[in-house]
């Protein structure tokens, strides 16, 4: 973002993230290094067509399933221009085994023929959105993981976490606009590739919807929601007392 985002953030939240920012980047660039999942688009030699290929196969299934088509797929279909050349058949049978095929192979010829009709796959957030297929989330990940240009990656996991951690500042029903805000804030410059893979993997491992792993989460000491359950456990333990 060009304008910083704090500067719209209500100034309750811009006190939370000016006090809590740095320990939230350390935390989750620590437990990156020892926990970050591997997978085969992950890695900063990925050029942007291999992550836009990756950002369309995790759409609607899981990052196992498309791994297991996704090398298959790059070697079949190594550019934009193969895959605007491909009969939707073989795009479909490339994809089968991640289901929902047809609609998937329609998605790739529409993006291919958009990009190879604009000559490239643009390098910057705003032009990526316009790609059909993409939008803004598959958008940023492609600007920070392929061209190492700083953008927050904000899925569901990533909301689900900053709604937790700063529960207390934000409103009962956040728009996304306030949490894409909030994310760009704490988005550090220099290591914005893990920490975006970090905010992604910590919400479906250790923040999760059901059930999540407060005790065992590098945010905990700077987290509204884990303070609150801890709290409540407290509560619990000194009335069974």
């Amino acid at each position: 973002m060009l304008v910083s985002a704090l500067m719209a953030l209500p100034e309750s939240l811009a006190q939370q993230v000016r006090g809590r920012r740095r320990a939230f980047r350390r935390r989750i660039l620590q437990w990156v290094a020892a926990n970050l999942r591997s997978y085969p688009w992950r890695g900063s030699d990925r050029t942007s067509y291999q992550i836009l290929v990756a950002e369309l196969l995790l759409k609607r299934t899981t990052a196992t399933a498309a791994a297991k088509v996704y090398e298959g797929f790059l070697s079949r279909f190594p550019s934009m221009q193969a895959v605007a050349d491909a009969p939707l058949s073989s795009l479909e049978e490339a994809l089968s085994r991640v289901g929902l095929q047809h609609q998937r192979a329609k998605g790739f010829k529409e993006a291919a023929n958009y990009v190879v009709a604009h000559g490239a796959i643009p390098g910057d957030h705003e032009a990526l959105s316009r790609v059909p297929h993409v939008g803004p989330y598959s958008a940023a990940a492609i600007t920070s993981f392929a061209y190492g240009v700083p953008a927050a990656v904000v899925d569901s996991n990533v909301e689900r976490i900053l709604k937790r951690v700063f529960r207390t500042a934000l409103p009962d029903k956040p728009n996304r606009a306030l949490l894409e805000g909030l994310a760009w804030e704490l988005l550090p410059l220099e290591e914005h590739r893990q920490f975006n893979w970090g905010l992604l993997d910590l919400g479906a491992l250790v923040c999760r919807y059901v059930r999540p792993r407060c005790a065992g989460c590098p945010l905990r000491d700077v987290c509204d929601f884990a303070t609150v359950t801890e709290g409540d456990r407290q509560t619990v333990g000194s009335v069974k007392g």
